[in-house]
Formats: C-alpha cells, structure tokens, sequence
C-alpha cells in the first residue's frame, strides 16, 4: 500500500505506531510517552509545542477519513496529543510509577467513553477525532492528581502517626 508511507499517514499514524497489530491506540500512546523515558530537558515545553501541532494534523486527519472511513484505528495521533496534554501539567512527576499510572488512566478514560466523548466519538471529522482524546486526558489528568493528592493525605496522616 503506497500511501501506508507518505508523510499524511506517517504523521495520523504517528510514526507507524497505529499499524501495530492489537490495539493501536495503546501503541500510539506509549510511543508517545517515549520521550519521558529520555530525560529530554524542558520536556513540558516539548509537549505543549508537540501538542499544539498536533492539532494541525485535524485536515490529515479528514483526508485520510476520505480515503478510509470514520476514525480508523490507525489513526492514532490523538493518542500522542492526547498524552502530551496530560504529562504538560507542572504537578505530575515525570517518574516510571506516575508515567504508567497516567497511561493506564488516559487509555481506560480513551477507551470508556464517558460523557461527553460517547457524543463526541460518534461524530465524524478530525475535530472530534482529537477532542474526545482531549477530553479523555483531561479526566486522566484530574484522577492522576486525585489519586497524587490522596497519595500525599495518606503519607502525611502515615507521617503523623494517624494510620
């Protein structure tokens, strides 16, 4: 398939990722999240440029919808903007447990569809091929602090010797 490698499908496949055989949106998110494991400096800032052009890719997005259908799964460079939102906080460390622990939650919240995204997932275009991952790693985002702040509760309480 000759088109398998121009730079449109290179860029919505997000390297070739999403060609990976069994869930390509998982692949799409770790390759993603590659760049945590490197130490890049100022790798936030990295994320909000990457997460910023991402959203360029919305007409690659409704090109390649064209020539396919609805949201292939190959698709997977709302994955990688999606996980680029979510590690950009300030709050979140950049540390092996937290870098699983926000993956694990950005692909459960991706792949659940909760309100709105069951909505949004339903509608066709690159728009809402990337905002309903917008979303799901906003929630992410919001149960990986939560569970970052019950964390630091329960370590204090455990430091003050009320558990």
């Amino acid at each position: 398939m000759e088109r398998k490698y121009s730079l449109k499908y290179i860029i919505v496949t997000f390297f070739g990722s999403g060609y990976l055989p069994k869930a390509p949106g998982t692949w799409g998110s770790i390759a993603a999240i590659l760049p945590l494991f490197f130490g890049i400096p100022y790798i936030r800032y990295v994320f909000l440029v990457l997460f910023l052009l991402s959203w360029l890719s919305i007409p690659l997005i409704n090109s390649v919808e064209k020539e396919t259908h609805n949201d292939p799964g190959f698709i997977v460079i709302d994955e990688a903007m999606g996980i680029w939102f979510l590690f950009f906080s300030p709050y979140i460390p950049h540390n092996i447990i937290y870098i699983f622990l926000g993956l694990a939650l950005f692909r459960f919240f991706d792949i659940a569809k909760i309100y709105p995204c069951n909505l949004i997932n339903d509608k066709r275009g690159g728009f809402f091929v990337m905002l309903d991952d917008l979303i799901a790693a906003i929630y992410a985002s919001i149960a990986l602090h939560g569970i970052m702040m019950l964390g630091n509760i329960l370590g204090l309480l455990s430091l003050l010797g009320l558990t």
